[in-house]
C-alpha cells in the first residue's frame, strides 16, 4: 500500500471543510462536517494532523431519535496512523464517550469508554492492532491520499479501523472510472467499491460505493452510496471551504 500513497504528495488542504447531506431517498436524514484543523507537533516530536468529524440528524429523524456524533484524532503525518483519537455519541438518552491511545511499537491501543457521562470512570481494554489498522479518521485520510490512478479496473487494497472496541477488517477496490456532477461542473470520478462480509444490515455484496474527484489537486469523495437492507442512503458533498 505504501508504495500506491505517495507521502510526499497531499490530495488535501490544512483548514479545509467539507460539509454533506445525509439522505434516504428524497428525505435529508442529516449532516455532517470533516475537518482538517491544523498541524502541529506533539511532546513526543511527532508531526501530526488534527482532524474532526462532526455529525447530526436534523428533520424529522431528529423527533424520532436525537444523533450527535463528534470524532476527532490526531494523525501521524507520515502515515496518518493516529496517535489519539477520541469521540462521544449522544443517540436519544445514551451515550457513548471513548478514548483511544494508539501504540504501534507495542501493537496495543488502549481503549477506554464510559458509557454514562454522569460517571467519571471510564473502562479499560487493550485491543491488539495489525499493522494496517487506522481509526475513522486515520481511514478517512489515508484513503483521501490515495492515487488512485495508480490501479486497475478490480485491483483492491485491504485495512481495517478500529470502531468502538473491535477491529473490522474491509477492502477497497477500483472500479474505473464515471463522470460525476459537483457544483455544476462535470467530473471525471475513481469509482470504488468498499469490501465487507455480506450482514443483515448490508445484504448484498459491494454494497457501498463512492465517488471521488480531483479538483485542483485535492482529492473530494463527493458520493457515498450505502445501499442497505432498508433502502439507499446516500451522503452527498454539499460544499467545500478553505482559510483565507
Amino acid at each position: 500500500m505504501s508504495e500506491i500513497n505517495a507521502q510526499q504528495v497531499k490530495y488535501f488542504r490544512t483548514g479545509e471543510k467539507l460539509e454533506y447531506s445525509i439522505n434516504y431517498g428524497w428525505f435529508r436524514l442529516g449532516e455532517a462536517e470533516a475537518m482538517v484543523i491544523d498541524h502541529r507537533e506533539n511532546q513526543g516530536g511527532i508531526s501530526q494532523y488534527s482532524i474532526e468529524l462532526k455529525a447530526r440528524t436534523v428533520g424529522f429523524l431528529s423527533f424520532i431519535k436525537n444523533v450527535e456524533a463528534r470524532y476527532s484524532s490526531y494523525l501521524d503525518t507520515r502515515t496518518y496512523k493516529p496517535v489519539y483519537s477520541e469521540s462521544q455519541l449522544l443517540e436519544g438518552r445514551d451515550t457513548w464517550d471513548q478514548d483511544n491511545f494508539f501504540d504501534y511499537e507495542k501493537m496495543i491501543v488502549d481503549v477506554r469508554v464510559r458509557r454514562n457521562r454522569a460517571d467519571k470512570r471510564f473502562s479499560q481494554r487493550d485491543v491488539p492492532l495489525k499493522e494496517n489498522t487506522y481509526d475513522i479518521l486515520g481511514t478517512y485520510m489515508y484513503l483521501r491520499n490515495i492515487d488512485w490512478g495508480q490501479l486497475d479496473v478490480g485491483d483492491s487494497l485491504m485495512l481495517s479501523t478500529l470502531y468502538q472496541k473491535k477491529i473490522y477488517d474491509f477492502g477497497v477496490e477500483s472500479a474505473g472510472y464515471e463522470t460525476v456532477t459537483f457544483e455544476g461542473e462535470d467530473y471525471k470520478a475513481y469509482k470504488l467499491y468498499v469490501l465487507f462480509p455480506i450482514s443483515t444490515t448490508f445484504p448484498k455484496e459491494k454494497a457501498v460505493i463512492f465517488w471521488v474527484i480531483n479538483r485542483d489537486g485535492v482529492h473530494l469523495p463527493v458520493m457515498i452510496e450505502a445501499n442497505m437492507r432498508i433502502g439507499r442512503v446516500t451522503c452527498e458533498l454539499k460544499g467545500v471551504s478553505y482559510p483565507d
